[in-house]
């Protein structure tokens, strides 16, 4: 059992700092309010001292390690409040639940905290899963992340409920199996990040859109959805794999915000599903058409930049993978 929890911890530390790296680089750009950033960073080194503290597998815990779990639960809960929620909207007790929370974990015993801070880290997800389902039109396109944060639930109400039959079972057990659990979900977001590279992207578009107020009010909905599908169709500007959602807006001759709210609205998907859509589409005419043409050169020729991006999105749009689809449309007996 040691030598699986020092594994554990040793995959979620590494993890972790890719994560913390990647947070501070790649996902720089990505627009969260500060406080949800902050949340962010916070998580993720709470997350290393947590598997940390595990690593010694003690006989008890100590409030050090109570605090560890607030601040890993707490920043979660501030992050993807800031995804899924613009922080004007935000309740009073979104902002106070927290540190409220923090204040009444150090005021009881280590024995009584510990599963209580697993039962709120619990509530935070509830609570974001139902943020997703209140998104209205647009909460179709977040079964991914509702799947995702029900799992999550669902992982800290068994360690909640691990926690508090200590007295049965031992604190290295729960410490055991709670390193054990936190090495499995680093592996699911690492997962995740890399069979959806632009999940981040289609979450903050949707959210945008069922928060905005309409910017279409003097536009020709009709007219500006033909003219983008003719730039699809007969231009094929999705062949461009730097084409992002202001170059097409200019092509359109209508705003990011414009853009995005009509391709949402009137076509019922993000701006990534749609170019992801339409590359796919020609990718699979290719691959039956142009037998001679390698995968990879397919994949370059309809606008991916990588064969990774390629096989990712076909998987999702066809669940199969380029070579099989041509296989399997060869005609061949």
């Amino acid at each position: 059992m040691a030598s699986l929890v020092l594994m554990a911890v040793g995959f979620s530390i590494g993890a972790a700092i890719i994560l913390l790296v990647a947070f501070a680089t790649v996902y720089r750009d990505m627009v969260l309010p500060r406080q949800s950033r902050m949340a962010g960073f916070v998580m993720l080194l709470a997350l290393i001292v947590t598997q940390s503290w595990h690593a010694r597998l003690p006989d008890a815990p100590s409030y050090v390690y109570v605090m560890s779990l607030w601040a890993h639960a707490s920043g979660f809960y501030w992050l993807f409040l800031g995804v899924l929620r613009p922080p004007q909207l935000w309740s009073w007790w979104e902002w106070y639940a927290p540190p409220a929370t923090l204040l009444l974990l150090m005021s009881l015993p280590t024995s009584i905290a510990v599963p209580l801070a697993m039962t709120y880290g619990t509530a935070g997800a509830v609570h974001l899963g139902v943020l997703l389902v209140r998104l209205g039109p647009v909460r179709r396109w977040f079964l991914l992340e509702r799947n995702v944060l029900v799992l999550f639930a669902g992982m800290g109400a068994g360690i909640a409920l691990l926690g508090g039959a200590y007295p049965w079972l031992g604190w290295q057990i729960f410490f055991s199996a709670y390193a054990v659990l936190l090495a499995l979900g680093f592996a699911l977001v690492l997962l995740l990040l890399l069979r959806f590279p632009d999940l981040t992207q289609k979450t903050q578009e949707a959210v945008r859109t069922s928060y905005a107020v309409s910017t279409l009010s003097n536009v020709d909905r009709r007219a500006a959805v033909d003219k983008i599908k003719a730039l699809f169709e007969d231009e094929h500007v999705y062949r461009n794999e730097n084409l992002d959602l202001a170059t097409l807006a200019g092509m359109a001759n209508l705003t990011p915000h414009q853009t995005s709210e009509l391709i949402n609205t009137e076509m019922a998907m993000s701006f990534s599903r749609l170019l992801r859509h339409y590359r796919i589409e020609a990718a699979k005419r290719m691959l039956i058409e142009e037998r001679r043409a390698s995968v990879l050169s397919v994949g370059m020729a309809v606008g991916f930049n990588s064969t990774s991006n390629f096989y990712a999105a076909f998987k999702e749009l066809t669940a199969t993978v380029p070579s099989q689809f041509r296989k399997d449309h060869s005609g061949d007996p």
